[in-house]
């Protein structure tokens, strides 16, 4: 079960690349954004922008980021997450208390920015915490065809798998929803532990939950567990032959 959209998110900024780059992400993902590169200009905006969780970071020009989160934490019901460049531990300790709800150092991946941001929406809107053997139940059966590289999805649909769409689909399905690390999934596609690598692996997860959705209509339940790794949260079976 994941955040139900629409949720517009705020991203107060000076860095116009950064809030361009974030906003383009969250958008991808189904979330309504909007920028603000001061808390002044964050003010103004929300007088007639609707906002459920704000990024905020440190460094704003005129009023600080932790002013800014304090007055979110004072007067609004906003979840707010701070992104910043500032990673001393008296700085996050400053944040978390002002009343942020994560605390990010840039740069940030942004699919651990992604899972903060759901988690702490369903925090908010109070819906009931997921876990994998719901998402078991909800997702359906999975099966993949090792010889002719097939998955069929819950309904029926069949989408053909490059090579290392297929394994990795086999890694996480044998893995009887374990969460597996990126540092995992690297030493057992036989890569070194670089950031390009790394940045492989997330590709290629992006590319296939895309691929299977527009050719079956399904998502594929391959869950991001926050700060842990990835899973196969859905049900599955292998078989040798179509």
């Amino acid at each position: 079960m994941s955040v139900a959209p629409p949720y517009t998110i705020a991203i107060v900024d000076d860095e116009e690349d950064l809030r361009d780059n974030v906003a383009a992400f969250l958008e991808a993902q189904g979330f309504k954004t909007w920028g603000a590169d001061s808390a002044e200009s964050f003010y103004r905006q929300r007088v007639v922008s609707s906002v459920d969780l704000v990024i905020v970071d440190l460094g704003l020009p005129g009023e600080g980021g932790l002013d800014l989160i304090a007055y979110l934490n004072t007067y609004c019901n906003h979840a707010v997450i701070a992104l910043t460049a500032r990673g001393a531990l008296s700085d996050r300790i400053s944040g978390l208390e002002a009343g942020a709800d994560y605390y990010f150092v840039k740069p940030v991946d942004l699919f651990e920015l992604k899972a903060a941001i759901n988690a702490v929406l369903r925090k908010k809107t109070g819906e009931v915490k997921e876990t994998l053997q719901a998402d078991k139940d909800d997702f359906g059966m999975w099966e993949i065809f090792l010889g002719k590289a097939i998955l069929v999805a819950p309904n029926g649909v069949k989408v053909d798998l490059t090579t290392n769409e297929m394994l990795l689909l086999e890694i996480l399905m044998d893995g009887k929803q374990e969460v597996f690390s990126k540092t995992q999934l690297l030493d057992l596609f036989g890569l070194q532990f670089l950031e390009g690598d790394f940045h492989r692996i997330e590709v290629l997860i992006s590319r296939l939950r895309s691929k299977v959705y527009k050719i079956s209509g399904q998502r594929l339940p391959l869950r991001s567990i926050f700060g842990k790794g990835v899973a196969f949260a859905g049900s599955s079976k292998k078989r040798s032959y179509f």
